[in-house]
């Protein structure tokens, strides 16, 4: 679904060197997100360029900054859910 190529170079400049294991993770991640918001609506974003930029490069961005070793996080996010 998503261009693996295209989004590996998209993490990378966030510093994140994606192995061929993890993009399969997030192009699996695209297809139920797509395949749920057909029942769900989950978003507005459903191309795959789209998802792989807005969905999930944009998730990286912060990834740097999270410190090391097991902690608690919470999402407090605006989104539907």
């Amino acid at each position: 679904m998503i261009d693996k190529e295209f989004f590996a170079a998209c993490a990378a400049e966030y510093g994140f060197e994606l192995t061929a294991q993890q993009l399969d993770r997030f192009d699996r991640y695209a297809q139920l997100l797509v395949e749920w918001n057909e029942k769900m609506n989950l978003t507005a974003i459903t191309d795959p360029q789209g998802i792989a930029v807005k969905h999930f490069a944009d998730s990286l961005t912060a990834a740097n900054l999270l410190p090391q070793g097991a902690f608690s996080l919470i999402d407090v996010g605006t989104g539907a859910g």
